[in-house]
């Protein structure tokens, strides 16, 4: 007697379930699966043959994989391990199982729907025990409902066909909107765009508190401390240019020898609008021998200068020392 193995699948559903029909398509959740589950390991009786039964309530393990063409590249695969009811049924959503790595891609949404090549290859292990047999092998002959739609028209879409006739940022998935091919002009963004597609050499962008951000060209470089602006301009200005001044007419001091330890300080050096706070630089025509020279202001309109000796001995630096110092306001 010949002994019958068979699995019987009845495919009742293969399209996004009904609920998902308003659904956005980042919400969808798969493709429902339900069929019936047949033992394949029928008991062969003396001049009888016996067809496989339906696995009553049996843990059993299901692998979907959804190839390009028939037996083609895997494009998405994964097992589901489930039980069936009381009359050998089970239902599955195809994109909730766990993935074995073998698929191109790892969405559903991912798969190139649009070529309308895709296969879909069930297998069971009606013993749960990893060795799968192939059940079906059947093409879609349709696309899932919503996992594919080609770019829209022009003013293909109204606001009527829109919930609340807004769209929010909720409403978009992460990643979906690729600005490198989808702006081709220039994107205007509330009170922080340009309304330009460039920008020109030399710019910089600067905030206008409510206003949009506008465009700001920098002026020719020179000698600048201040910032300042114009309509389209920022100006660097300067405060005060560097004031060469000397000590006195004659331009020299008689520096006496200076102990070590000792500080040689100069007499008071006249200058008109020099006040604390002013940036002193001070220079002798002479080599200072390792002592340490200080300009600073003593009080208001007058500048002096200081010579610290200490090298350990007697530092001399002759008479008619020419002396320069620098007022930087």
């Amino acid at each position: 007697m010949k002994k019958i193995y068979l699995i019987g699948i009845i495919i009742l559903a293969c399209l996004i379930t009904p609920q998902l029909y308003s659904q956005n398509i980042g919400d969808l959740k798969g493709i429902y699966y339900q069929a019936v589950a047949i033992d394949e390991y029928g008991q062969e009786i003396v001049g009888t043959d016996i067809e496989g039964k339906p696995l009553y309530e049996k843990t059993i393990s299901v692998r979907f994989s959804i190839t390009k063409g028939l037996n083609g590249p895997i494009q998405f695969e994964e097992t589901h391990e489930t039980t069936t009811d009381k009359y050998g049924l089970f239902s599955l959503t195809i994109g909730q199982g766990t993935q074995t790595g073998n698929g191109t891609y790892t969405k559903l949404l991912d798969i190139p729907w649009i070529d309308a090549d895709q296969f879909l290859k069930v297998e069971i292990s009606s013993k749960n025990d990893g060795n799968y047999r192939l059940v079906s092998n059947h093409q879609f002959m349709t696309v899932p409902y919503s996992f594919y739609t080609d770019d829209i028209a022009d003013n293909a879409i109204t606001s009527a066909k829109i919930l609340n006739s807004t769209i929010v940022n909720e409403d978009i998935a992460d990643n979906t909107i690729n600005l490198k091919t989808k702006v081709t002009d220039s994107l205007s963004v509330t009170n922080g765009g340009t309304g330009k597609n460039f920008l020109q050499d030399g710019s910089i962008l600067v905030g206008s508190g409510s206003e949009p951000v506008k465009p700001k060209k920098l002026a020719s470089t020179d000698a600048t401390v201040i910032i300042t602006q114009t309509a389209d301009t920022i100006n660097l200005q300067a405060v005060s240019a560097p004031v060469l001044v000397t000590s006195d007419p004659a331009g020299t001091f008689n520096i006496p020898n200076i102990a070590n330890g000792a500080t040689y300080v100069s007499n008071a050096i006249n200058y008109a609008g020099v006040d604390f706070g002013d940036i002193i630089i001070a220079s002798i025509d002479q080599n200072l021998q390792g002592c340490m020279l200080t300009a600073y202001v003593s009080q208001q309109n007058v500048i002096r200068v200081a010579i610290f000796n200490g090298t350990g001995g007697t530092v001399n630096f002759g008479l008619d020392v020419s002396l320069r110092v620098f007022v930087i306001k």
